[in-house]
């Protein structure tokens, strides 16, 4: 039987605690929370009606809307009216990150620099969110997708599938959320930077090698 050490017991309850922290939440809410969740319910509640984005609706996060209308339609077709749909809405959020966040911390486990603040930062993502609002909205469901995505950068995987989800989910995100689309700016950014640095650096090599030659000469 395997033993569990003092590190996994204390990464375990800390993971436990945050669990039972956030189901709490999901029952407790301010007036500004509701007014911001509610907002994205009835946008999702507008695309059911048949009212079309960019036309009918004239919100800048009204892309958000497209990922929670499938649950709402299911919740629609079952209750036959929108009565608890807020709760059921925040029920479905929790059940999605807290799966993110499972996922998250078995892909990163494997690596050995991954401790306690690696666990602590996967688990502050996962309790904290945007003006307190633990439901799916246009602000909590970006979080969870570049949570996503910097969990498949980090865990050092050079898979194509991992990078192709990435650049789907990203996609995803900048539908739900626009001004995620200065990701985009960052990311050319960072990779214009670092490919002039890689081609520096093998012209430096190049140069170095050509003077050993002559040296030799």
């Amino acid at each position: 039987m395997r033993k569990i050490t003092s590190k996994k017991a204390i990464s375990i309850s800390f993971i436990v605690i945050c669990g039972v922290t956030v189901w709490i939440k999901l029952f407790f809410s301010s007036y500004w929370t509701v007014q911001d969740e509610l907002l994205g319910i009835s946008l999702a509640h507008m695309l059911c009606k048949g009212d079309s984005l960019l036309v009918d609706i004239w919100q800048p996060t009204q892309m958000g809307s497209i990922f929670i209308l499938p649950f709402f339609r299911i919740f629609i077709i079952f209750n036959k009216s929108t009565e608890g749909i807020a709760l059921y809405l925040r029920v479905i959020y929790f059940i999605l990150k807290t799966s993110l966040m499972l996922f998250c911390l078995n892909r990163l486990k494997k690596d050995e620099k991954f401790g306690l603040v690696g666990v602590s930062a996967i688990l502050i993502l996962y309790v904290f969110t945007p003006f307190n609002i633990d439901s799916l909205t246009y602000n909590t469901l970006p979080i969870m997708g570049i949570m996503l995505i910097l969990t498949l950068i980090s865990s050092l995987n050079e898979s194509k599938m991992d990078m192709f989800i990435c650049g789907m989910v990203l996609a995803f995100v900048v539908l739900a959320q626009p001004y995620c689309a200065l990701i985009y700016l960052f990311l050319i950014i960072f990779m214009g930077g670092g490919y002039t640095f890689m081609i520096e650096k093998i012209k430096s090599k190049k140069k170095k090698m050509n003077n050993c030659h002559i040296c030799l000469l």
